[in-house]
């Protein structure tokens, strides 16, 4: 079967006695079943047999499918899928890069043999508690802006159009954010 065929076939208008609910969960069902396999195969050329695992960036691929808010509204579900599975790929060689890349500092490997001092560890408790106060006090926005920067290490413009808002909004975001974070985690000087 062709894919102009697989295309066809998940455009179909869902059955009029059937809820929406049912339609969206037919649709994500019958695109999980006609291109799993087809999805692991082009990851696995694409990006080698992992890491990222073509099998994971599938899961990932589908799952985001499902939780797009109208899956029934997108013209070209199986090419959705494809540019889905793609990106999660890139992501998950651009994220392993970065760890071999800080496995690979001289300073880490030394600290692996260290073996901390319990005060080590309370002053490190001591920072988490810190940062974990000071995302607390940020707003959703501001909270979810930093992290998509700091963690996923993603552009001001990504971040604006994840959380639906200009670039330049998400660089202040990121930006008042930062700031606060930096404040709270000052020590205090005797």
């Amino acid at each position: 079967m062709t894919h102009a065929r697989f295309d066809e076939l998940e455009r179909l208008d869902p059955d009029p006695t059937a809820d929406a609910d049912g339609a969206r969960s037919a649709l994500v069902e019958g695109a999980y079943r006609r291109h799993w396999d087809e999805i692991c195969r082009y990851v696995r050329r694409a990006f080698g047999a992992g890491p990222p695992e073509p099998e994971d960036v599938a899961q990932a691929t589908f799952a985001r499918f499902a939780a797009v808010d109208n899956p029934l509204a997108i013209d070209n579900p199986r090419a959705f899928l494809f540019r889905t599975a793609h990106n999660l790929a890139v992501d998950g060689r651009r994220k392993r890069g970065r760890g071999e890349a800080v496995l690979a500092d001289p300073a880490v490997v030394e600290i692996e043999g260290f073996d901390f001092s319990p005060e080590d560890v309370l002053v490190t408790r001591e920072e988490l508690d810190r940062l974990n106060a000071s995302l607390a006090d940020l707003t959703p926005n501001q909270r979810d802006a930093l992290l998509m920067h700091r963690l996923d290490d993603l552009s001001f413009a990504e971040i604006g159009r994840r959380l639906g808002v200009s670039q330049t909004t998400a660089t202040r975001l990121v930006q008042r954010a930062s700031l606060h974070c930096l404040r709270k985690m000052q020590r205090v000087r005797p």
